[in-house]
């Protein structure tokens, strides 16, 4: 890897920390060029920027590489770096501030990729796992921060109460609940929930959901978080489902 030229402080520390940045993600950056091969060289490096703006390794407030580090980091022209941050604009993943660079657009989620996150076997019918309760689902769920989540090939996220795995230890299971439901179940068990409200909320895709969507370039997608309460009120269940923008039509019955 080029070594760049910096003598401030800041500008070390910058570079020290995009280093590592894309050293982590090397493999998975080259899996990107090596995908989109054949396409100009400007978009494998807006691809390998996107990866790494999904992943997480750049903040809000973190600038992404500057055309000259990308130019340093990528080997390639000063004109194709630009093009790749034109491009991360286009694609809705990065925007531009004025005289201080270009910075990653960023989504609050209610889901998380949770086949990334859960060990699963293969072909399984579900994942499931214990995890940390993404930022909007602690704020719908108040004193919950551990959550079961399971996920179905459809796409649909369901966080639980861990309480509730007591109750219905199905909910672990890689198996369908389709007939019972969940539910259907819990209301069996004297544990009845009701659905209490659904929060839209509208975001650009990730690059997976953009694949499995197959969206046109800067398509949004809406993302619905359902909150299920108990008897007491309090937020037992969150369902999560995302829809692209482009084939969707969202009722709504004032009252």
């Amino acid at each position: 890897m080029t070594e760049m030229a910096l003598t401030d402080s800041a500008g070390l520390a910058r570079a020290a920390t995009l280093v590592v940045a894309h050293e982590q993600h090397r493999q998975a950056r080259w899996v990107d060029m090596m995908t989109t091969a054949g396409q100009p060289e400007y978009t494998s490096i807006a691809a390998a920027l996107r990866r790494d703006i999904d992943a997480g390794v750049y903040g809000p407030q973190d600038p992404l590489p500057s055309q000259n580090q990308i130019v340093q980091l990528y080997g390639v022209s000063p004109v194709t770096a630009r093009e790749a941050l034109r491009e991360l604009v286009r694609l809705g993943a990065a925007y531009a501030r004025h005289g201080k660079g270009y910075f990653p657009r960023l989504y609050q989620r209610a889901h998380v990729d949770v086949e990334a996150l859960i060990e699963t076997r293969e072909h399984a019918d579900a994942a499931v796992g214990t995890l940390s309760a993404p930022p909007l689902v602690s704020e719908l769920m108040p004193g919950i921060t551990t959550v079961l989540v399971r996920r179905v090939p459809a796409g649909l996220t369901s966080y639980y109460d861990p309480s509730l795995a007591d109750v219905l230890p199905e909910v672990r299971a890689q198996t369908p609940l389709t007939r019972p439901t969940d539910l259907e179940l819990l209301q069996e068990r004297g544990v009845p929930l009701r659905r209490a409200r659904t929060l839209l909320i509208g975001r650009m895709p990730t690059e997976g959901e953009a694949g499995r969507f197959e969206l046109l370039p800067v398509t949004p997608v809406l993302e619905a978080a359902t909150t299920f309460t108990g008897v007491d009120g309090g937020v037992r269940l969150i369902r999560v489902s995302v829809i692209p923008a482009d084939r969707s039509a969202v009722r709504i019955d004032w009252r």
